[in-house]
């Protein structure tokens, strides 16, 4: 089957089973869903961040693009260069989402911060826009796309940001050795079955009682949903939280384990 019919039946498919806020019986999850999901505050720096967005939509310029993982394939000719308007249309969590994970943050009072997949920095940004203290490191392969947004973080004043340009499996185990607990791990690169285990079980090391794990692309393929699926049965996982293109995990010891696929 093509991979946007895939696509389509298995949106059709979470769409109906998923659950309303009306039909969310934990209150940890109902306060999740209305206060953090349906938030209705929009930063004013969100407007900046958009337009960043869209002045990287309008970039007809060329970058020789080094993929380390599964995520964009569709976008890479045979000498590996792409424009920069594809990937920013195709390879940037959307203005929905970046402010999900702005909330998070903030609802949350989160500090200590790993991202995993920087792309142009755009879901960079909105992780750090919460709060002047965090401390928010993100690693990102590619040279060229690295450099892009360095210089966005640079232009719109974001120094609580560290950006790492490497491979993940590089430099993982040392960022991690930098944290004594992290508070939000975001896995947003390589998706691919093996490695996004790997990159769970190494974060699962700092993790907390309080810590939230987000994976991003979890219907990307099926080896990424498979990895989904394993992680969410992971004993160490309390809650989680499908939301179609996004995936949550929680580790509150309090909660009795729950799966939960709501609509967003």
């Amino acid at each position: 089957m093509d991979k946007a019919l895939e696509q389509i039946f298995a949106y059709l498919n979470y769409y109906l089973r998923a659950r309303s806020k009306y039909k969310v019986h934990s209150p940890f999850v109902y306060d999740f869903v209305v206060n953090v999901m349906h938030s209705k505050e929009i930063p004013e720096a969100c407007k900046k961040i958009e337009e960043i967005r869209n002045d990287l939509k309008r970039r007809n310029d060329v970058i020789v693009f080094q993929d380390f993982g599964a995520g964009s394939n569709k976008f890479i000719v045979s000498d590996k260069r792409v424009k920069i308007k594809a990937l920013a249309h195709n390879s940037t969590v959307s203005r929905k989402f970046g402010l999900l994970l702005y909330h998070i943050v903030k609802h949350y009072n989160m500090k200590n911060i790993l991202e995993l997949g920087t792309s142009f920095g755009i879901g960079s940004m909105y992780l750090a826009l919460a709060d002047k203290d965090v401390n928010l490191t993100t690693i990102e392969g590619d040279q060229n796309i690295a450099k892009i947004a360095e210089d966005n973080f640079a232009k719109e004043g974001f120094t609580n940001i560290k950006l790492v340009r490497s491979d993940f499996d590089a430099k993982l185990d040392a960022i991690l050795n930098d944290y004594e607990n992290l508070d939000l791990v975001y896995i947003d690169g390589n998706h691919k079955y093996g490695p996004t285990l790997r990159y769970f079980k190494k974060c699962l090391t700092k993790s907390t009682n309080n810590s939230i794990f987000i994976l991003d692309d979890i219907r990307w393929s099926k080896e990424m949903y498979k990895a989904w699926k394993d992680i969410i049965s992971h004993p160490e996982v309390s809650i989680s939280i499908d939301i179609f293109r996004m995936g949550l995990v929680f580790f509150r010891k309090e909660s009795v384990k729950q799966d939960f696929l709501i609509r967003f």
